[in-house]
């Protein structure tokens, strides 16, 4: 394939994520065989065996919980609990991003549910104050 406007060379840069992987991806199967060549590496192993992987994959449970909420009634939304959880995945998605190596799959998860939370707390808030007025129009 020609060069893409001189910036495309077969030079290879080296991703500790990943492995090896080309600068600019022209082909895919130079990509995906890559990561199958990757896949089976130690790196690989040493990656799918390690707390950088299970960790936030079992960390998922707590954005899929927040999710599955957002379909339920707003007098289940805990005061204490909803701001507080926002409030540890705000400071994990910090910590994910300072660690070494990265760990996006953990940022990833702490974002979704940072997200989520967020939008339960304003779903509590518009709860409130609808409340408050339909008090207020009674009295």
């Amino acid at each position: 394939m020609e060069n893409l406007i001189g910036i495309y060379d077969k030079d290879w840069l080296h991703l500790p994520s990943l492995g090896l992987v080309p600068q600019i991806f022209p082909q895919c199967p130079t990509m995906s065989s890559s990561f199958v060549t990757w896949l089976r590496s130690p790196a690989a192993r040493e990656y799918f065996f390690s707390t950088h992987f299970w960790g936030p994959v079992a960390n998922w449970g707590l954005p899929l919980a927040a999710i599955a909420d957002l379909k339920k009634d707003e007098t289940m939304i805990s005061w204490s609990m909803t701001p507080t959880l926002f409030m540890y995945s705000c400071v994990f998605m910090r910590f994910a991003l300072r660690v070494q190596p990265r760990n996006m799959l953990l940022f990833a998860c702490h974002l979704t549910n940072a997200t989520a939370q967020g939008v339960q707390v304003l779903r509590l808030l518009r709860y409130q104050y609808n409340l408050r007025n339909a008090d207020k129009a009674q009295a």
